[in-house]
């Protein structure tokens, strides 16, 4: 059965097996605490021009690029980041609203819930 908007529904048939979420934006929002990481390792605040090397991409691709700028070796540059980064989430990591609410929801229905 589909609705007007080609959206299939949720129905008693077919219960919900699991869900799946993608961390960053849905369930806490750490994009603010890479930022910081970098800039701690960079060692200098970036700016809107370094968005596209930083934001989404992988630790590699922003030791590469913080490499090229600073002649730093790129294994030390990609261990800073992963060290700075953790220690942020350790201490600074905040839930979005609702987050915790829906997780205790599919735990009490039964549902399992995983990070990708």
């Amino acid at each position: 059965m589909r609705n007007d908007n080609n959206v299939t529904p949720h129905t008693s048939e077919r219960p919900l097996q699991a869900v799946l979420f993608d961390m960053d934006g849905t369930l806490v929002d750490t994009e603010r605490l890479w930022w910081e990481a970098v800039e701690q390792v960079a060692g200098r605040p970036l700016t809107e021009d370094d968005q596209r090397d930083v934001l989404g991409r992988p630790v590699e691709h922003t030791a590469a690029w913080l490499a090229a700028a600073t002649g730093r070796p790129e294994a030390d540059l990609a261990a800073g980041l992963h060290r700075e980064f953790a220690d942020r989430v350790r201490t600074g990591i905040v839930p979005r609203p609702g987050a915790l609410d829906l997780l205790d929801a599919l735990a009490a229905a039964g549902v399992p819930a995983a990070l990708v």
